[in-house]
């Protein structure tokens, strides 16, 4: 349990931007953390990951956070902690986006489309919207299409087209056309069938 405060103080030096606490902070738990991995009742694994890639992230160190974010994922999967998995993905796909690393951001969105099949995210989370966001300035209509196709086989037609146009319209209107277009589209397909 002295991991679990040492990661509360974390997030306190992280809500403060306090790099030099940050840095001693993250280096404690990093430190303590071989002696948690050995206990059998691991239920806070995907929080101190997460708050330990966060404490990474903050102070710039990327690569570092990455795999503490990794973890946090894997850990939040069995758990089924959705807060953690929404956080550390956003967190990744920053990274990966910033970095132009278009293989990573495909990977993450592998993994997001894995994690909604499993029910664990639901189509109206804004992570869906950050990708599509990040395909859209790429100019990546396939990816875009992909994403909606994917989303679109998970819940009835009616549905998954009114949580996407609600949750789009906080995005630039050439994705709200983009989507609409994708959605015209699809149904004068379906009727020329």
């Amino acid at each position: 349990m002295y991991l679990v405060t040492l990661c509360n103080i974390l997030e306190i030096y992280i809500e403060m931007n306090d790099s030099k606490n940050l840095k001693e902070y993250v280096d404690r738990c990093t430190s303590h953390l071989n002696q948690y991995e050995n206990l059998q009742n691991k239920k806070y694994s995907s929080e101190i990951y997460n708050d330990i890639g966060l404490g990474f992230y903050t102070i710039n160190k990327f690569e570092m956070s990455k795999l503490y974010f990794n973890n946090a994922i894997k850990e939040a999967k069995k758990y089924k902690k959705v807060d953690i998995i929404l956080s550390s993905m956003e967190k990744l796909l920053n990274i990966a986006a910033d970095d132009k690393a278009t293989n990573e951001v495909d990977n993450l969105k592998n993994q997001l489309i894995e994690i909604m099949s499993l029910n664990l995210l639901t189509i109206n989370n804004t992570l869906i919207f950050k990708f599509i966001k990040y395909y859209n300035d790429a100019v990546d209509h396939e990816s875009i299409n992909d994403i909606v196709n994917f989303t679109k086989s998970l819940f009835s037609k009616y549905q998954c087209y009114a949580l996407l146009f609600v949750h789009l319209s906080i995005y630039k209107k050439r994705i709200i056309t983009l989507v609409f277009m994708l959605y015209v589209t699809t149904l004068l397909i379906n009727t020329e069938l």
